[in-house]
């Protein structure tokens, strides 16, 4: 499968930050998979938009690092950025987008529905190379949480047939498991 992994962060205050988390999260994706970076630090959003029409990837995933800046003076809120970088790659490519990292982790089951994306991963990063196999093998998490023993994941429903909008069920994959169906 072709993975595409995303850091949407552009803060350069205090200092850029590389997304070194990514690289963890590239490694843990087996190698026939052919996978690539894209740092929104140093892309720009018409580099971004050129690389998704010309990769076409069939998995984004989305590093949700920080939900604030955590700076009492001036704060903001990462959030929106997020949903909106979410509508936009739903405008442009018919992917699976997959959120995860530190910031979503804090609270996944509200960050998660306000995002809208199709999968999102709580706990360490290193477990989506698990998910990316399954996608690939066309298996369905949900059905069959054994499969993916020790994959905690949070499962978002509103664009899964046809991508169209409306009020579901999240399920919670806990390690040897069964699916807990939390209303929203």
């Amino acid at each position: 499968m072709r993975v595409l992994l995303i850091s949407p962060n552009t803060l350069t205050v205090p200092y850029p930050v590389y997304p070194i988390g990514l690289d963890y999260v590239a490694g843990s994706i087996p190698a026939r998979h052919e996978v690539r970076i894209a740092d929104c630090n140093v892309l720009s959003h018409d580099e971004l938009e050129a690389l998704l029409a010309e990769y076409q990837p069939e998995v984004i995933g989305i590093s949700c690092r920080n939900i604030d800046n955590t700076e009492a003076g001036d704060p903001l809120c990462f959030i929106n950025r997020y949903k909106e970088l979410v509508s936009w790659l739903r405008s442009r490519t018919q992917a699976i987008l997959v959120c995860g990292g530190s910031g979503f982790n804090i609270m996944p089951e509200k960050i998660l529905p306000d995002l809208g994306v199709d999968y999102g991963l709580v706990g360490e990063g290193e477990r989506f190379g698990l998910l990316v196999e399954a996608l690939e093998k066309q298996e369905d998490p949900e059905r069959d949480p054994r499969r993916f023993d020790g994959l905690f994941l949070l499962i978002w429903h509103p664009y899964r047939e046809g991508r169209s909008l409306g009020r579901s069920a999240q399920s919670y994959l806990p390690a040897g498991g069964r699916p807990l169906s939390l209303l929203s």
